[in-house]
């Protein structure tokens, strides 16, 4: 999100696109769910409720995950392989940069490679699609956002490499 948008204006600015490419094979997930900000920040509208669909993704290296950016996500600690979790993330923005948001210099930007480099693609892969059971692990957190608790219920299944889950109940965010 941009934070000074929600600073100065109370305005939840999101990218179009959220981008997690993981650079390791270990740490934690990363866990997508379809709640979203409200537009206006502190407003009458919440993000809580309950959780239909979502997305685990495990680390791999190369893996490049992309999701829309309004989507709450985050890793999900205490799962996945022991290890740092090393990722790149990159979010695309249309019609709006983040107010404090410039441009790479250049003697930083030559590190990271000529852009007539040829890049190696994988072939896309769909995930595979679970519907959780009640009886999976649960994954039960609380997290802070603008001063702002919430408290996440949702049933993991087992590990996966990358799924989309559907939860029928028992999924929820709500205020902590």
């Amino acid at each position: 999100a941009d934070e000074f948008a929600v600073d100065r204006h109370g305005i939840n600015l999101h990218p179009h696109l959220s981008t997690v490419t993981y650079l390791t094979d270990c740490g934690a997930p990363t866990l997508i769910v379809d709640r979203r900000n409200p537009l206006s920040a502190g407003g009458e509208a919440s993000p809580c409720g309950p959780i239909r669909r979502g997305m685990l993704s495990f680390p791999r290296s190369g893996k490049h995950v992309v999701f829309d950016g309004q989507l709450l996500h985050g890793n999900v600690p205490g799962e996945g392989e022991e290890g740092e979790r090393v990722t790149l993330l990159v979010n695309v923005w249309l019609n709006h940069r983040p107010s404090i948001c410039h441009r790479l210099p250049p003697e930083t930007a030559q590190y990271l490679g000529s852009p007539d480099g040829v890049a190696e693609l994988t072939p896309l892969e769909a995930p595979s699609q679970k519907v959780a059971d009640p009886s999976d692990h649960a994954l039960r957190s609380k997290f802070a956002w603008r001063a702002h608790m919430f408290k996440l219920h949702v049933p993991l299944p087992a590990s996966y490499d990358t799924a989309v889950i559907g939860w029928s109940h028992s999924a929820r965010l709500d205020d902590a």
